[in-house]
């Protein structure tokens, strides 16, 4: 095969898993929502066990999956509540999978667990201020001068590493093409290879010779 057809080959790749990527980190501004399955007045894992064994694990997924694939409308699937169980209910549950302990909370009092609740400063994004925000209140519990409830996003009293975890993942929000350049995260990993691959191939195809 011509040095120049792996050039184009890669290229195209490399662009495909780019345009991928994008799609990705788009799509996960819609789904990160969640409400209160369960009627308990806390958004946790449980409100995504369906089948109520105290653990988000692979029977829930291929519930939901099943409920998407043919079509039939179970309430208690619909993490959405948008009248449907598609693949982004799929994708919602697949979110949780394995939590166990996990916890959010509507911060903001508005209904709604999402990215919004983790905008501490309330400026319309998750960034390096929240998150500074959370390293100020790093170690404190409840009573501390240093406590900010607003960074107890488990509400378990502490701040610490697990509140840290939880708004790590949503650095950049909505303005999720921050994730993108965020390497310990999968989507910001396939956008590194979509880049490497379209580079590559474009220095092919700039220093092939038709052979």
């Amino acid at each position: 095969m011509k040095s120049r057809t792996i050039g184009i080959i890669l290229t195209v790749l490399g662009i495909a898993v780019i345009a991928l990527s994008l799609y990705q980190a788009q799509a996960e501004v819609k789904i990160i929502a969640w409400y209160d399955m369960n009627g308990d007045n806390v958004i946790n894992y449980k409100d995504f066990d369906v089948n109520n064994d105290d653990l988000v694990n692979w029977i829930d997924v291929q519930l939901v999956q099943e409920a998407a694939n043919s079509g039939t409308y179970i309430e208690r699937y619909d993490f959405n509540l948008d009248g449907v169980v598609d693949q982004t209910d799929v994708d919602i549950v697949h979110q949780w999978l394995g939590e166990g302990r996990m916890a959010l909370y509507d911060m903001n009092g508005d209904g709604i667990v999402d990215w919004h609740d983790l905008d501490i400063n309330e400026d319309g994004k998750v960034d390096m201020m929240d998150i500074g925000t959370v390293a100020r209140a790093y170690g404190s519990k409840i009573g501390d001068a240093k406590y900010n409830p607003k960074c107890d996003f488990n509400m378990d009293g502490v701040i610490d590493d697990a509140d840290l975890d939880l708004i790590k993942p949503y650095f950049g929000y909505p303005l999720s093409i921050y994730n993108l350049f965020n390497i310990t995260l999968p989507i910001g990993q396939l956008f590194i290879i979509g880049v490497i691959l379209t580079l590559l191939g474009t220095i092919i195809i700039l220093t092939s010779k038709g052979g």
